[in-house]
């Protein structure tokens, strides 16, 4: 089928003209499969489907001007996922997931191009629909917490320390700042969160003091959850240390607010060798803390 073909079969299931376009560079001969499905879709399905797709080709950036498509398995997972995916971060998950699959066509027949065959997504939307939207939003949290913290410094002793927020910081992020919602379930909410994520490998070691906004939570990186978080930010072509670049952009995201003021690192010995600026013994923590200094990154 003719690119003009799929991008009228596209417009004829609501895409605007512009976005017939971009859905056919991002995703190539597949896109005839959105534009097949799209009549059939709710309203909010069509504006889920849209969403996932928005974020995939923000994430690619002018990249997207090359030849390229989505491999089949990594389109499916993310197309069953995307429909029914109304939460902004799971959605920016599966955008990121989208923009790390394209791949590149390869030869000199434009007929008869060679798909560069690299399915690793396939596991990273299989992963993402595991995840509740409140562990997906909890690993979001605590990886731009952790990603604060050591930006530029690198991956010295990190899985050494850990981080720690205050409660009431976790919770605004965590429930779109609406705490009261969640009411009586706000606990076993944030047990579910932090014990899927240890489940799946996506934190390492973590401690959550108390039960209300009151208390604090602590947890340690694991190497798996840098990568999903940088799958996420469409950078899953890169090697998790990257995840501490500074030449790298990790906006986040509107949805989510997360004062840096209040997110401390946490040491369990003051001698420890990560290069550190400055450490001090806070009370209200009961931690030794540190700010940390000389960057880490060279790209030449």
């Amino acid at each position: 089928m003719s690119v003009e073909m799929i991008t009228r079969l596209l417009g004829e299931g609501g895409m605007t003209a512009a976005e017939a376009i971009l859905t056919w560079k991002l995703f190539g001969p597949l896109a005839t499969h959105i534009g097949q499905k799209l009549p059939g879709l709710t309203d909010q399905g069509a504006a889920n489907l849209k969403n996932v797709i928005n974020f995939a080709v923000e994430k690619i950036g002018t990249a997207i001007n090359e030849p390229g498509q989505v491999l089949p398995r990594v389109f499916r997972g993310a197309m069953s996922e995307a429909v029914f995916c109304d939460d902004r971060i799971a959605a920016e998950y599966l955008g990121g997931v989208l923009a790390s699959s394209r791949v590149p066509l390869i030869g000199n027949k434009p007929e008869e191009p060679v798909v560069e065959e690299d399915d690793r997504g396939v596991v990273i939307n299989s992963l993402i629909a595991r995840l509740s939207s409140f562990q997906l939003r909890t690993h979001y949290i605590l990886y731009h917490a952790l990603r604060d913290l050591y930006e530029g410094v690198g991956p010295v002793n990190r899985l050494h320390a850990g981080v720690k927020m205050p409660g009431a910081t976790f919770m605004v992020a965590l429930t779109h700042n609406r705490t009261s919602a969640c009411g009586e379930k706000l606990a076993a909410i944030v047990n579910h969160a932090f014990s899927g994520l240890y489940r799946e490998s996506l934190i390492g070691d973590y401690e959550i003091f108390g039960a209300d906004a009151e208390n604090s939570f602590r947890f340690k990186p694991s190497e798996f959850g840098q990568e999903l978080f940088m799958w996420g930010y469409g950078y899953g072509n890169l090697l998790t240390p990257h995840f501490f670049n500074p030449h790298l952009s990790f906006p986040i995201s509107s949805d989510i607010y997360l004062p840096s003021e209040d997110i401390k690192l946490v040491v369990h010995d003051p001698e420890d060798s990560i290069q550190v600026k400055s450490y001090w013994y806070d009370p209200n923590w009961s931690e030794w803390c540190c700010r940390l200094t000389r960057p880490y990154f060279d790209l030449e």
